[in-house]
């Protein structure tokens, strides 16, 4: 992302945060404020924010966050869920008139 601030000549103040992996917000005291949704989620740990004065834009790098895998669940054996079953139904139901 590419964000041009012709007013500023000098990086030293600007402050980037990264809110929550999916906004940014940047901001030079008394003279911007940017906040903005990003389209995918960022991991906040590769973040690299640079300054260039000569063509007074701001350069933001980051790389998209790898999706965690949702955990699987292993399904029982059916032998042990068949035992369990197996002396329910052999049990004799008795009838109450």
């Amino acid at each position: 992302m590419v964000v041009s601030f012709p007013l500023l000549t000098r990086g030293h103040a600007i402050q980037c945060h990264a809110l929550d992996e999916e906004y940014l917000q940047i901001q030079v005291p008394n003279l911007y404020y940017l906040s903005t949704a990003l389209p995918v989620r960022v991991d906040t740990s590769t973040l690299k924010v640079y300054f260039d004065c000569k063509i007074r834009r701001l350069f933001i790098h980051a790389c998209k966050k790898e999706e965690e895998p949702a955990p699987v669940e292993l399904p029982e054996p059916e032998k042990e869920a068949e035992k369990a079953e197996a002396p329910e139904a052999a049990a004799p139901v008795d009838e109450v008139r």
